[in-house]
């Protein structure tokens, strides 16, 4: 007959080897044969809260000479979503066992109690040999984040809020009138403070030639002081498009929205020799830096400048008894008049 006292130590076993059981649920071992390779699989936690990730370890271990292939893995692991993966190389110092594995982040959204899925590794051995091995699946609970209530529904919106702040209106205003003369002092910049520069080129007297009319043009520039009120960026680009106008009024051809490059092209097709284009294009060039490259010339170079624009008006103009307008012809001959 069997007494108490030995009951006891017995019952104490049994409830030692449940535990190890329960323990062992979150780390799964495939055994293999003798020296051949074995698979586990193991996670960090087997209950986790929705959208919190999971570590999920595969390790396969296996004599040296084995090459394994990574598991069939794609977007997801059952109802887990995979989120990025790592693989783990190693081989002990005895060079008698090696180490292949993986390891997951996975993350579900799902509540409830889940399952990893099994997965299948192929190892191949020295003969050549597949020698499949499959996990078993790991179980994981997701619970809620909103914890264990059972009647948990979608809150109402709050009653619409009563603005208390008794200087709003007055602030509106304000952004309000901000925001208009920003519009206006754009409005300005952009168009209407061009009418001034505008008017002072256009010509004052109808029907003058050419010649005349741009060297009208370069005085009443000089007389109303731009360099000196506006600034040289100012000052060069109206010498600049007196020049422009008088180059497609002389020699007809049209300069509104052409670039320096396409009108010097113009005239190189025209019966004007050839110092007098590089003239102008060293011309043009030195007011495109000062418009766009921010060039800041000395007084010298503004002088310089503004003589060039009357000389390459008084090198072009026509000679007495010539057209007003020149043919094209071949670039360097006969110049255009002196």
């Amino acid at each position: 007959m069997i007494t108490a006292n030995v009951l006891n130590p017995l019952k104490s076993r049994f409830q030692a080897v449940l535990c190890g059981l329960l323990l062992s649920l979150a780390h799964v071992t495939v055994a293999a044969a003798d020296n051949g390779p074995g698979l586990s699989v193991s996670a960090d936690r087997t209950t986790v809260t929705v959208g919190d990730e999971i570590r999920f370890s595969v390790l396969v271990r296996c004599p040296p000479g084995y090459s394994v292939l990574p598991p069939e893995v794609s977007g997801n692991l059952g109802s887990f979503l995979v989120k990025s993966m790592n693989s783990i190389d190693r081989t002990d110092k005895g060079q008698k066992q090696a180490e292949r594995g993986w390891t997951f982040v996975l993350a579900s959204f799902t509540t409830g109690r889940s399952n990893i899925p099994a997965l299948t590794i192929h190892c191949t051995g020295p003969d050549g040999r597949d020698e499949p091995l499959t996990s078993h699946p790991l179980a994981i609970t997701v619970v809620s984040v909103l914890g264990p209530a059972t009647n948990v529904d979608i809150r109402d919106l709050k009653p619409q809020m009563t603005m208390k702040d008794k200087w709003f209106w007055l602030k509106f205003s304000v952004v309000i009138l901000l925001l208009a003369a920003g519009g206006f002092a754009f409005v300005w910049w952009k168009f209407l403070r061009k009418r001034p520069f505008e008017e002072l080129l256009a010509p004052r007297v109808p029907g003058l030639p050419a010649d005349q009319e741009a060297i009208e043009a370069l005085d009443r520039i000089i007389a109303a002081g731009i360099l000196e009120k506006e600034g040289v960026k100012q000052y060069y680009t109206l010498v600049n498009e007196v020049l422009r106008a008088y180059f497609g009024r002389r020699f007809g051809f049209v300069t509104l929205e052409r670039t320096s490059e396409e009108i010097l092209e113009s005239l190189s097709g025209l019966y004007i020799d050839r110092d007098t284009v590089a003239e102008a294009q060293s011309f043009m060039e030195e007011s495109d830096l000062v418009k766009f490259a921010k060039l800041v010339p000395t007084g010298n170079g503004i002088k310089a400048f503004t003589d060039r624009a009357y000389g390459l008006i008084h090198r072009t103009r026509p000679a007495p008894g010539q057209a007003a307008e020149a043919k094209p012809g071949i670039p360097g001959e006969d110049g255009a008049g002196s």
